[in-house]
C-alpha cells in the first residue's frame, strides 16, 4: 500500500477535507505521501497535529479508509471537473452570462441559447472566463 511506504506517518488519522482537479499542469504538484505528481488532488488534515497535506486520491483512499463508493463518486466527479476543463481549453467559443449563471457553447453566439454545452455558476464561471479568454456577453434577465 502506497500510504506505508509513503511519507506520512500511518499511526495517524486522517480526515479528508477537499478533493480538486488541478486545473493547469503548471498547478499540479506531486503527492506530499508518495512524490507522484497529481492532478486529482485531495486535501487530508491530521486528527493528532492538524496539518493539511495535498496527496494523491490512491494515497487518500489509504489514509482515510475512503470506502469504495466514497471513492468511486470523488472520481466521478473529478473526471466531470476534468471534461469540463478540457472543454473550456479546446471547444470552447463564447458564453452568456446572466443573474443566474454562465452558458457556454462550442461556437459563437451573443444571445442565449438552449444547446449550450455547459453551465454553471456565476461568481466561478467570470472567473474561468478570464482565465481561459473565452469571449462572453453579459445579457439582463
Amino acid at each position: 500500500m502506497k500510504a506505508t511506504l509513503g511519507h506520512l506517518p500511518v499511526n495517524q488519522k486522517y480526515t479528508l477535507i477537499n478533493t480538486f482537479y488541478a486545473d493547469d499542469e503548471m498547478d499540479r504538484g506531486a503527492c506530499e505521501n508518495c512524490d507522484k505528481i497529481i492532478a486529482n488532488i485531495a486535501t487530508v488534515k491530521g486528527i493528532e497535529t492538524g496539518q493539511t497535506y495535498n496527496i494523491g486520491l490512491d494515497c487518500a483512499e489509504t489514509l482515510t479508509h475512503l470506502i469504495p463508493s466514497e471513492l468511486a463518486e470523488i472520481k466521478k466527479n473529478l473526471r466531470l471537473r476534468a471534461k469540463f476543463i478540457k472543454f473550456l481549453k479546446t471547444e470552447a467559443k463564447s458564453a452568456i452570462v446572466d443573474k443566474h449563471g454562465v452558458y457556454y457553447y462550442s461556437y459563437i453566439t451573443t444571445t442565449w441559447k438552449v444547446n449550450r454545452k455547459w453551465q454553471g455558476a456565476r461568481e466561478a464561471g467570470l472567473q474561468l472566463i478570464k482565465k481561459y479568454n473565452i469571449p462572453y456577453t453579459e445579457v439582463i434577465t
